[in-house]
């Protein structure tokens, strides 16, 4: 596949500017959609199994031939930076919170959701990460992030994270549905692989 026009080989997603509106064609986002759960099924088939535990826009690379990369995070990132929650499931942003924002939305989830917010990052995190990343690469919009949407549902509120076909009626209802459930705030409800 030959280089996409205007998006310099070997770059970043978050060097490119994100303004209104998608940025990549959708046909090209599915594309890379695939290619990134193919590596995600490797890692996370590996013995042992692994995590990568940082899918965000920066850590995916468009390679010269068009496909993309999920590469390490450097060490100077962390997912506790205020730009980082967005892609972020709520168990890797958990440590980060405030104790009575924990107490709070702890006393929300039952037993299993509980026992599964504190349990380690798994592939439903990779997951839930990769699909904030594919939502602001289709949408052209930052997800709203996990604790902002705990806080919401807390309060009785709806949803502050828009469906992404309700944003570009391009995108197909299968498609939409499959990266909300995986944007699920509770990881017992997202998919499992």
């Amino acid at each position: 596949m030959p280089p996409m026009p205007g998006v310099p080989e070997t770059s970043g997603l978050a060097d490119i500017a994100m303004g209104d509106g998608p940025v990549y064609p959708l046909n090209q986002v599915l594309k890379w959609a695939d290619q990134l759960l193919e590596s995600l099924e490797l890692l996370h088939n590996s013995n042992p199994a692994a995590v990568h535990g940082s899918i965000r826009p920066s850590n995916l690379k468009i390679g010269e031939n068009g496909t993309i990369n999920l590469v390490a995070a450097h060490s100077d990132e962390n997912a506790s930076d205020a730009d980082d929650f967005a892609y972020s499931p709520l168990e890797q942003i958990w440590e980060q919170l405030d104790p009575a924002s924990q107490k709070v939305i702890i006393n929300s989830f039952d037993d299993q959701a509980e026992a599964d917010l504190l349990a380690p990052l798994d592939a439903r995190s990779d997951l839930c990460s990769l699909a904030a990343s594919l939502y602001h690469m289709m949408t052209g919009r930052k997800p709203a992030d996990a604790l902002e949407r705990s806080i919401e549902f807390l309060d009785g509120n709806p949803d502050p994270l828009p469906r992404p076909d309700s944003l570009d009626h391009n995108i197909s209802a299968p498609v939409a549905e499959a990266i909300m459930t995986a944007l699920n705030v509770k990881r017992g409800e997202r998919h499992a692989s």
